[in-house]
């Protein structure tokens, strides 16, 4: 005999599987050199959940770039400054979930921070790979060559001395250098020698973009040699040199081979 249906209702609220982040930004404050820190990565659900994580900027590496998690898992990130300018820096890793195949919502994590490419203490011999800011004490042990489209530039009130080599010691430069002291902070080149003589280092050379004023150049074969600046290279800019001490150097400056119309004021030797 047909008796009547029960119908029994099943309630509930289905929560899909999501990853979670420990932090959706990181502030590294101020950073002199590379530095690394780790994003903390959880499951919430059931389902099995892989991803895919991906950096917006080539000097922000990851540890890995993709993963499966059981419970938790963590990504590590380093900031290689190689290739990366002064200054304020900002970049974005994204996180994405995949559950049962299907592409979940990204998460997104903000790195930011404020690289200070200022250099002092011990400077080797090198060839610039980018833009050098120097400052402080500096203690020079080896010929410096900045390329074309690199610039060096030295603070206010920064000193260095320069060693003494068998074949004496320059400063290159086929790119930028802009060494502008202050009246109360003067620049300083001099030698690293208890007792120094006049050629201990060879000098500034320069073949480019030159600005050089409140400074002191001492102990120098030749203070500061633009003989080879000439129009085509240099465009339409002239040599900025003024409020320059010149002290010990067999020639303070070299400038007779430039067609350059060279601009030099307040000048001492």
């Amino acid at each position: 005999v047909p008796v009547p249906d029960y119908q029994v209702e099943i309630k509930g609220k289905f929560v899909p599987t999501i990853l979670q982040t420990n932090t959706n930004t990181i502030s590294f404050g101020s950073i002199k050199k590379d530095a690394s820190a780790k994003i903390n990565l959880k499951k919430i659900g059931l389902e099995n959940l892989s991803y895919e994580a991906i950096s917006d900027k080539p000097w922000l590496k990851l540890g890995k770039n993709s993963g499966t998690i059981a419970s938790t898992d963590s990504i590590s990130l380093n900031i290689d400054p190689t290739s990366l300018q002064a200054g304020p820096f900002e970049a974005k890793i994204t996180i994405t979930p995949k559950v049962l195949g299907v592409l979940g919502k990204p998460s997104i994590v903000t790195i930011s921070g404020i690289y200070d490419d200022t250099i002092t203490g011990t400077i080797e011999g090198h060839v610039f790979t980018k833009n050098e800011t120097w400052a402080g004490n500096i203690n020079l042990n080896g010929d410096i060559t900045v390329p074309k489209g690199f610039s060096l530039i030295i603070k206010p009130g920064t000193i260095i001395k320069i060693k003494k080599l068998p074949t004496p010691l320059v400063i290159n430069v086929l790119g930028k250098l802009v060494a502008n002291g202050e009246s109360s902070k003067i620049i300083e080149f001099k030698s690293n020698e208890t007792i120094t003589t006049d050629g201990d280092w060879g000098g500034i050379v320069s073949e480019y973009d030159l600005e050089v004023s409140y400074a002191l150049i001492k102990n120098a074969k030749v203070g500061l040699n633009f003989e080879r600046v000439s129009n085509s290279s240099f465009g339409t800019a002239l040599p900025n040199i003024h409020h320059v001490f010149f002290d010990n150097c067999v020639f303070g400056i070299l400038d007779l081979k430039s067609n350059l119309e060279s601009t030099l004021k307040n000048l001492s030797f």
